[in-house]
């Protein structure tokens, strides 16, 4: 997901006509293939649906979609995902489901959220269906829906003069001034207005509270910056559509009060008694923090290159990608990101469909982003992201006063310092996934495995022995919401450690050895979760509970992502934190209804999380966090497959090629066709 949001921010940097967004990257081609029901919506279908709500007065422009109450504007545009028993009646010969896009219809004048419906493709007299409508601050997140924005810069710009002593302390670099040189620009640091991330605690059903910040932008584009020493509070009414700035933290340790207006601080500064500070001013010129080598190391920079010795062993058909007898259609989905789906091994069906639901980041400590949570998929497809996405990034967090004596106690308790007026915040980087298998079929079970050591009846040799207890999960078990201090995992909700293995199995299907045919699953062990219940961190983000979740399939559960609602799941996505309790953007909970797991179509729900307490190589891009998900066959061949795979997905037509080489006259030859249109 990182790499759309990273080209969704050079697009909607220059706004320009909707038919050329995406013109240097276009979508494949729909596959050819059965396969082609998980295509996800090209490019030219969205654009279809906008020319279709155009007259309706939707606005398309790439800034400024839904600044003032003449707001509307649709978001989310999205693959409705079909039935599970449709797609697999399509795959043995039914018709084809029916492609269904949906998605959000804003509209601040009648003050409404809708859901919208419509099947494609688009002609003249298609006409969308409306399926659900909220009130308007129950609105999905959208980032370019922020009313509050302009009215934040004017309201706050007059507090920008008051950083021009720190601004012009700043000393450039020799490669800094380099690198403006190269890009004929000259050095012209600056003190900046930013901020936007939703805070959960201080938010109402009236009132949303947002966390903003001045920062200091020296260099690398508009969008570059490092911590500046001010922050504050917004909160926007909704009813009077009126933006507040309180809570005004400048120069934190210096002992400033906590000013209530914008108005306060700039009282204090002309009485004399506003007490400054400084910045690390050589950092904050430098371009260490920058991705772009330094010299003398400039010549090390090689780009990534990619060498088949034998020739490619893989074949892409549309969107379907073959591969050693593997095959499997990949696409990305417009707000879960990338799914794998109909994953099969020489035709035979392992998982349905695999995708990361979301990503979450909850900030702490010192941070300027205290009392921040990000979710991944309230981005997806609308524009760059409030706060730095939660597997990589760079490196920020909160200023301190350059010298001060709690700044290595500080540092200690929440992350090393970046400079010496900036320390790291800790934060927390958690993924959801789904993972939809379909072991030898659909009727599957699940159990557990782990190593014990007891007496045996089994064993002469000896009174006691090693040996791999069974246990079987057989219930989904309910979710635990009635609200009190101490929260009773389901049964179906599990935690992982490094001995325990969980399968899935086909109690009806065994290998010629009479074994159950199964797959093994590794889920990395997470930290516990801290959050006491009652925690708003703790219920937007409930599949932190469970490091796996085992549910029976549902049609009325197609995603995890969104608001708990009647009838089908809707893809809201970190969809309206409020009304308190916050409503999860991805709630797991539902699922668990005391279902059985016996012999039944399962879904899995597995969850990754990792404390991030950042170090001085986080400059300047962390590594990718996380751990990965493993799966192995567990008895499901009746021998290794590994001897029988092909060395080569490619055919060559000559009879003189070599054995995985190539012709000297004719070069590659076809491709093996995955499947036949």
């Amino acid at each position: 997901m990182a790499p759309v949001a990273a080209f969704l921010l050079s697009v909607l940097s220059a706004p320009g006509a909707r038919e050329t967004l995406f013109a240097s990257a276009p979508a494949p081609s729909p596959s050819p293939c059965p396969d082609a029901v998980f295509d996800q919506l090209t490019v030219a279908e969205q654009l279809t649906i906008e020319g279709m709500m155009a007259p309706m007065g939707v606005s398309f422009e790439a800034w400024g979609k839904c600044t003032n109450e003449n707001c509307s504007t649709i978001a989310k545009i999205a693959l409705k995902k079909p039935p599970k028993s449709e797609v697999l009646a399509y795959f043995a010969g039914g018709p084809k489901p029916k492609r269904i896009a949906t998605f959000w219809w804003l509209q601040a004048r009648l003050r409404i959220a809708q859901i919208l419906e419509v099947e494609m493709p688009i002609g003249p007299n298609s006409m969308p269906t409306v399926v659900r409508t909220v009130p308007w601050e129950n609105r999905p997140f959208v980032y370019w829906d922020q009313y509050h924005r302009a009215q934040r810069n004017a309201l706050v710009e007059p507090l920008l003069p008051l950083m021009d002593p720190i601004v012009n302390s700043l000393i450039p670099s020799p490669s800094m001034l380099a690198s403006l040189d190269a890009a004929n620009e000259t050095w012209s640091p600056k003190a900046s207005v930013s901020g936007g991330a939703t805070s959960v605690p201080g938010s109402t059903t009236k009132i949303r509270q947002y966390l903003g910040r001045i920062d200091i932008r020296a260099g690398h584009g508009a969008n570059y910056f490092k911590e500046g020493p001010v922050t504050f509070v917004m909160e926007f009414d909704w009813d009077t559509e009126e933006l507040v700035i309180k809570d005004i933290s400048w120069c934190p340790g210096a002992g400033n009060p906590i000013f209530n207006s914008v108005a306060e601080v700039l009282a204090a500064n002309a009485s004399g008694t506003l007490k400054m500070c400084t910045v690390d001013t050589v950092w904050y010129g430098d371009t260490k923090a920058w991705m772009e080598p330094e010299p003398p190391f400039v010549e090390a920079a090689i780009p990534p290159q990619i060498y088949y010795p034998e020739g490619p062993r893989f074949s892409v058909s549309g969107r379907t990608v073959s591969w050693m007898g593997w095959d499997f259609h990949t696409d990305i989905h417009a707000i879960e990101g990338i799914h794998i789906s109909n994953l099969r091994f020489k035709g035979e069906r392992i998982a349905y469909e695999m995708y990361a639901a979301d990503f979450t980041a909850v900030y702490s400590g010192a941070s300027t982003r205290k009392d921040i949570f990000y979710s991944d998929g309230g981005c997806a497809y609308s524009a760059p992201c409030p706060s730095p996405p939660p597997l990589t990034g760079y490196a920020v967090g909160s200023y301190v006063i350059p010298g001060n004596l709690n700044n290595d106690k500080m540092a200690e308790f929440w992350g090393a310092k970046v400079s010496e007026s900036s320390l790291g915040a800790m934060h927390t980087h958690s993924v959801s996934y789904k993972i939809d298998l379909d072991i030898a079929g659909l009727e599957n079970s699940f159990m557990t495995k782990k190593p014990g050591y007891k007496s045996s009846q089994y064993v002469a040799a000896a009174d006691n022995s090693f040996y791999m207890k069974a246990t079987k999960i057989t219930s989904e078990g309910f979710w635990d919401n009635d609200g009190d201090s101490e929260w009773t995992p389901p049964e179906a909700c599990l935690s992982s450690d490094a001995s325990t293995k969980f399968i899935v199995y086909s109690p009806t299907q065994k290998n010629y050895k009479g074994n159950k045919r199964g797959y093994k699953m590794s889920v990395p062990g997470s930290p516990p979760v801290l959050y006491p219940e009652g925690d708003p961190y703790l219920h937007i983000q409930n599949f932190t509970k469970c490091d796996i979740g085992i549910t029976k399939y549902s049609p009325d559960d197609l995603t995890p992502a969104g608001q708990a609602s009647s009838g089908l799941r809707q893809m809201v996505v970190f969809g309206n934190l409020y009304p308190e309790p916050a409503a999860p953007g991805t709630d797991i909970s539902h699922f668990f209804n005391g279902e059985s797991l016996e012999e039944v179509d399962i879904v899995l729900y597995a969850h990754s999380t990792k404390m991030h307490w950042v170090v001085a190589e986080d400059v300047p891009v962390p590594s990718t966090m996380g751990k990965e998900l493993a799966f192995e066959p567990y008895n499901y061949f009746d021998y290794n497959q590994l001897k029988n795979l092909p060395t080569n997905q490619y055919v060559y037509p000559c009879a003189e090629c070599k054995r995985g080489g190539r012709t000297t006259e004719e070069g590659e030859g076809g491709v093996i066709p995955t499947c036949t249109p």
